[in-house]
């Protein structure tokens, strides 16, 4: 059986709700942001939202806590290479339902990931509408990073996703939303990234040099 919206509405709702004491602590990232700048929309199979309540550790503790008053189980995507004395540093808390085919997955990204902070942050002046009601959103050039970031492997499990980070990012190219291309240029040049091949072809101009032979 499918999830019903009724189901999905009252997780996410339930999620925003508890996210709400955070003010301009969260925004937005996943379908529902990509959908606001990509030339045609597209469904989404989980519920995804950049969490940046000052460290990683805490936004870690709050987003766990939310996940288990829902009946969640917990799993960890971490950075790969950042494998601290005590463990892998995570980066996404993914929470799934036991009844997986009636609730969404949902995802937190952490400030442990080099763009959540900085995409919350200026994220707090966007609109992203979940059910009739508004809420923070991270900006396209944000998410260009973010999912540039995805695909250069520096995120475990990006395998299972690296079809839609790179549709994502064809599309929004695609489209005429405006994007600031000298911000994206120089968090790509602070953080070391290069840009998938497979968006050969697809990317501007200016990002061409940056592709991975």
């Amino acid at each position: 059986m499918s999830a019903s919206r009724g189901d999905v509405m009252q997780v996410i709702e339930t999620v925003l709700s508890n996210l709400s004491v955070f003010k301009e602590g969260y925004a937005i990232y996943g379908s529902h942001a990509a959908n606001l700048y990509r030339e045609t929309e597209r469904a989404g199979t989980s519920f995804d939202i950049a969490l940046a309540l000052g460290s990683a550790k805490r936004s870690r503790k709050e987003c766990e806590a939310i996940l288990k008053e829902l009946g969640y189980t917990i799993e960890h995507e971490w950075l790969d290479g950042l494998h601290s004395a005590v463990g892998k540093t995570v980066g996404i808390v993914i929470g799934k339902h036991e009844h997986s085919e009636q609730y969404p997955t949902i995802h937190f990204y952490l400030p442990s990931l080099p763009w959540v902070s900085k995409g919350v942050r200026r994220g707090q002046l966007l609109e992203c509408d979940v059910f009739g009601s508004t809420y923070p959103a991270i900006p396209v050039e944000d998410l260009v990073i973010a999912k540039i970031h995805s695909i250069s492997g520096r995120v475990s499990g990006v395998e299972n996703r690296l079809e839609q980070e790179v549709d994502d990012l064809v599309s929004i190219f695609k489209s005429e939303t405006p994007i600031e291309i000298p911000y994206v240029l120089g968090e790509i040049n602070m953080l070391d990234l290069k840009v998938h091949s497979s968006l050969s072809g697809h990317v501007p101009p200016e990002l061409e040099k940056y592709l991975n032979s």
